[in-house]
């Protein structure tokens, strides 16, 4: 059995990620994918913003019923939890240089309300750490870094992960 452990989205209380690349001298980010989990069908939209330097650069706004029924569709099932990994396409693409500190927030939007019954987690991994430098090492599963993935253009036709 798997553990996923997450961090909760609570109202007014966007959870951020700060990364740093270090792989490549310059990328440009066409997308990003967060590993989400819905507990108890969650309502409303969510949305996921770029900073850099504590200025929006990008945000994507999306609705949790447009998300849970693109997992039902393809389980080919509906249930009440849902996790995978969330895709979020940029409105314009983001070049990322190296060295560059910048944050992925996740923070509630139009209709969305935290419950103990009913919510929205973004999940924690300690094996997240193949495009990115973290600032801190993790001491326990608890202060691990969010699980996301950073998607690019490798050529104009074609958007790959990175």
């Amino acid at each position: 059995m798997t553990t996923l452990v997450i961090d909760e989205l609570r109202n007014s209380l966007p959870l951020t990620q700060k990364i740093n690349l270090v792989n490549e001298l310059r990328s440009r980010v066409s997308a990003i994918r967060l590993h989400l989990m819905g507990f108890n069908n969650p309502t409303g939209d969510i949305k996921m913003a770029i900073l850099r330097d504590d200025v929006e650069v990008d945000s994507v706004t999306q609705s949790l019923a447009t998300i849970k029924a693109s997992i039902d569709a393809a389980l080919g099932v509906s249930e009440d939890y849902w996790h995978g990994m969330i895709l979020f396409q940029l409105n314009e693409t983001i070049i990322l240089e190296r060295g560059q500190d910048i944050k992925i927030q996740l923070e509630d939007s139009t209709g969305y309300t935290f419950s103990e019954s009913s919510y929205l987690g973004w999940v924690k991994e300690h094996e997240n750490l193949k495009n990115t430098r973290f600032e801190d090492d993790p001491l326990n599963p608890f202060e691990n870094p969010f699980t996301f993935e950073l998607w690019k253009y490798k050529n104009e036709q074609d958007t790959r992960f990175f």
